[in-house]
């Protein structure tokens, strides 16, 4: 079977991609993990610039408002409609201004000298709309006392709103929130030399959290960073949740070696970048950490605004979903019940996203004897385990309703590859032995349908050929997944699924 890599194609870098690190001094093994508060995603970089417009905007308007309840009290309606216009003017010239110079760079978010450089441009802005308002005569309706207040109080209104937002911002880094926190596999001396270009650039957001080496059984040289090792250990950070991204700094190596450490890392849902490389890989990307190049390798299918679109669509489709089929999920217990009397739901623990193990929802289909909630027989046709409401639950997928709750509970998605017991064998196989690329499909969460179960792939998975099959549909899905993609599933769901033949 093929090696499959992300569509890394598919997405831009961005400069809140490739932010860097705190000196040498914050990157411990105290910053690996966010306050149990903080947001459970990064906040890109571009969060922290329109907050900081947006303090600067209301900090003229309230300049512009205060200059003229100062000067006049109540207002007429022919004076207070030029104010408003030249407030709006001048402020969102002063907007255009401060982005077109760079001062929202990723320099300025978390430096105190942006404050000045605001109020050279806020000054600068004010001397330029004076001189053509006197050129083209245009200062007429404007009284030149409230002029020169609301240039006086912007004066002092700018650095401060951008002396507040650059402090918001680094008490929100100091939280976690914007580093991306960032594993070196590499020797010492590699590792050295990340953190020394990134103590030159402090400004950068990514927390160094550990140093790995390429092999298992390649421990020589590694420091005491926390959580050194091999890449099982790697792995294991990965898997935790520890961990947004991995730099690879294997120039020495031979690039059979940088084949396989590449190939193990784009099986998890982390960014991986490589900063130097004999025969670049299909489909990269190249970015910059600072002045250092990096070539990106694998990236996780979902990020930033889309992950976020997919979990609030998940989770309000599901809740609709809930309220809507409230009555039938009463009613399929009631039957559930009459015909078998014991627990109306089956739960068992399943693997999901990043390989994590959550326990699933479904309505019970087999004899309560029959039903093991640490090992998996997967249901073949014709079972005698199954009852006769279980049989019709699952011709038509309704024992998967209940799955709506791990849904809400951010555990699954509506759509996205279906979720599997550690356990399950393919052919007397663990699903995880028959291919290396199996966990690949963990890249995103679990789905209550997915694309190869309305391509007619559904019911036992008794071969290995199955599995691999499934999987290639799963992986397909990670590497395209689009909201329209995820529509069209659901539409085919609704009109094909119901009508194939499964257990």
């Amino acid at each position: 079977m093929r090696h499959f890599f992300p569509n890394t194609a598919l997405r831009q870098p961005s400069l809140g991609d490739v932010q860097g690190v705190w000196p040498t001094g914050r990157t411990t093994a105290a910053r690996q993990s966010r306050p149990r508060w903080a947001l459970s995603r990064r906040v890109p970089g571009a969060v922290a610039d329109i907050v900081a417009t947006g303090l600067e905007v209301l900090g003229l308007l309230a300049a512009a408002w205060w200059a003229a309840t100062s000067l006049y009290g109540a207002i007429a309606p022919p004076l207070a409609e030029a104010l408003i216009r030249s407030t709006l003017v001048i402020t969102m010239l002063h907007v255009v201004v401060v982005h077109g110079l760079g001062g929202l760079g990723p320099e300025d978010r978390f430096s105190y000298t942006a404050a000045i450089r605001s109020a050279i441009i806020w000054s600068s802005v004010i001397t330029f709309v004076a001189i053509i308002g006197f050129l083209l005569r245009a200062s007429i309706d404007v009284p030149s006392r409230w002029a020169m207040q609301f240039a006086m109080l912007g004066g002092i209104a700018v650095p401060v709103m951008r002396f507040a937002g650059v402090a918001l911002a680094r008490w929100t880094r100091g939280q976690g929130a914007f580093d991306l926190r960032s594993a070196v596999v590499g020797t010492t001396a590699s590792t050295r030399r990340i953190t020394e270009h990134l103590e030159k650039h402090p400004w950068l957001t990514v927390s160094i959290c550990g140093q790995y080496a390429d092999l298992d059984t390649t421990r020589s040289g590694l420091d005491d960073h926390a959580g050194a090792g091999g890449m099982s250990e790697l792995i294991a950070a990965i898997r935790r949740g520890q961990l947004d991204q991995v730099i690879v700094i294997l120039s020495e190596v031979a690039p059979e070696r940088i084949a396989t450490v590449l190939d193990l890392l784009a099986q998890t849902p982390v960014r991986v970048r490589l900063v130097s490389r004999l025969d670049p890989a299909p489909r990269s990307r190249t970015v910059f950490l600072g002045n250092l190049p990096l070539e990106t390798v694998a990236d996780p299918p979902l990020t930033g605004l889309a992950a976020a679109t997919k979990s609030v669509a998940d989770r309000a489709v599901a809740c609709g979903l809930l309220v809507i089929f409230s009555p039938l999920l009463l009613g399929i217990a009631a039957a559930i019940w009459i015909e078998t009397r014991g627990p109306v739901f089956f739960r068992q623990d399943r693997e999901g996203y990043n390989c994590r193990s959550f326990r699933i929802w479904k309505f019970r289909s087999m004899h309560v004897r029959a039903c093991n909630h640490t090992t998996l027989e997967q249901a073949r046709r014709g079972d005698p385990r199954v009852t006769r409401v279980g049989a019709f639950l699952r011709r038509w997928s309704l024992d998967e309703l209940p799955q709506l709750v791990n849904v809400v509970l951010g555990e699954m998605s509506i759509v996205g590859p279906r979720p599997h017991a550690a356990s399950t064998r393919a052919g007397g196989v663990r699903f995880g032995e028959v291919t290396h690329d199996y966990h690949a499909r963990h890249r995103v969460k679990p789905g209550i349908t997915g694309w190869a179960q309305v391509c007619g792939l559904r019911g036992e998975t008794d071969t290995c050929e199955k599995l691999i099959r499934r999987l290639e549909h799963d992986l397909y899905y990670c590497e395209r997944w689009s909201l329209a993609f995820d529509v069209r599933i659901l539409f085919l769901t609704i009109v094909t699924v119901p009508f194939q033949r499964g257990v």
